[in-house]
């Protein structure tokens, strides 16, 4: 009886063994980037850019450099999950959502309100929470149609750009932080892409900032704006600041951005509220067009007040294109509210007319730390 039961386990662990939901790859489609638009009668446009699977592309789908080009599917539904379903009819193989990269809000779609597709992502298993969100100047669909110049996959290229330390006015935004932002401040900003040809190719561009009011796409943040509101929120930043060089005519100095620190400071007065911003920040001298030497102290003391005057007029940039929105995507309103939340309370629902027409105060201090290898530039006799 006991060599039975032994033989019954045995068998039972040799059936039990394998994998009895596998799913071989060719009978997957791998989808590496989503895109949504409005489509037709208000329903919604779902584009997916999927791997091409052939060991060897076709000739027309292969780039100058050889690279494998994906294809991009599109279906247009009353919801994204009927979308995805529907994409069986032109092939043979499910859609696969476990590698894709990036999500593209199409510019139209994120107009009329996007909160209602999360629901979908944050539903899907296979869908990744820390997958990018990109805001599209024009169609998702042409943005994921777009091709890059280095990558075999262009939605891979666009997430490798936005988390590159070297990308100036970009900051990751994904599915768990822009619900975070949306939650508690009813407002967000979303990395911007849009479509730019190099040399007659077709590829991407990613800088700046799309802003949200709500779930709703409201405006953009230019270049400086989107540098000073990252210097307000407290983000690492590499962009490089083009200043006067002292004591000449044209000259240029060119400083990367280093270590900054920012803090808001929320208080009341008169139970009227007041926010000032303080700013420290270090540069890096990099670049000078004017034969000029920076190296005594008065000189390299203009060259600081010019950086420090350009680091303020980006910031207010920033302030004042958020109060021509009235969307406050600084946090403004949750250091009133730890401040003192009774009169937050008070306060709250006008914060929108209060933030837009309220004066900031700006306190800005800034040093050069390096000048490179060179002090005193070439000189011309």
């Amino acid at each position: 009886m006991k060599k039975i039961f032994i033989v019954i386990i045995i068998i039972c662990i040799i059936l039990s063994i394998g994998c009895w939901d596998k799913k071989e790859l060719d009978e997957r489609a791998y989808v590496m980037g989503i895109g949504i638009d409005l489509g037709t009668e208000n329903q919604l446009k779902l584009s997916t850019q999927v791997v091409h699977q052939n060991q060897k592309a076709p000739q027309e789908e292969t780039d100058t450099n050889g690279l494998h080009m994906d294809f991009v599917l599109t279906q247009e539904c009353n919801t994204l999950f009927e979308a995805s379903k529907k994409f069986m009819n032109f092939s043979n193989r499910k859609l696969f959502y476990g590698h894709n990269e990036v999500v593209v809000f199409g510019e139209e779609f994120a107009k009329s309100g996007i909160v209602s597709s999360l629901n979908w992502f944050e539903r899907q298993a296979e869908l990744r929470p820390h997958t990018i969100f990109l805001v599209a100047k024009g169609e998702a669909k042409k943005i994921l149609e777009c091709q890059s110049l280095f990558e075999q996959h262009s939605a891979r290229a666009m997430k490798e750009a936005v988390r590159s330390d070297e990308i100036t006015n970009v900051v990751e935004v994904t599915l768990h932080s822009f619900l975070g932002e949306y939650a508690s401040r009813g407002s967000a900003v979303m990395p911007k892409i849009e479509i730019a040809t190099i040399e007659g190719k077709k590829t991407f561009r990613i800088g700046e900032f799309g802003v949200f009011k709500k779930d709703k796409l409201v405006g953009w943040l230019d270049e400086k704006a989107s540098s000073g509101y990252l210097l307000i929120v407290n983000r690492k930043n590499p962009r490089v600041i083009i200043v006067p060089v002292p004591n000449s005519k044209d000259g240029k100095a060119s400083i990367e951005l280093a270590n900054n620190n920012a803090k808001i400071i929320a208080d009341y007065k008169e139970n009227s509220p007041t926010i000032t911003v303080e700013i420290m920040i270090d540069g890096n001298l990099k670049e000078q067009t004017a034969p000029v030497s920076i190296g005594t102290p008065e000189k390299l003391q203009e060259l600081n007040m010019n950086f420090k005057k350009a680091i303020e007029e980006e910031v207010e940039t920033a302030i004042g294109a958020a109060q021509q929105y009235k969307t406050d995507v600084f946090g403004f309103g949750e250091a009133l509210h730890r401040k003192d939340y009774t009169k937050w309370n008070e306060i709250k629902e006008d914060w929108d007319e209060i933030f837009s027409n309220m004066e900031v105060n700006i306190s800005v201090k800034t040093e050069i730390k390096h000048l490179g290898m060179v002090v005193t530039p070439i000189t011309p006799k």
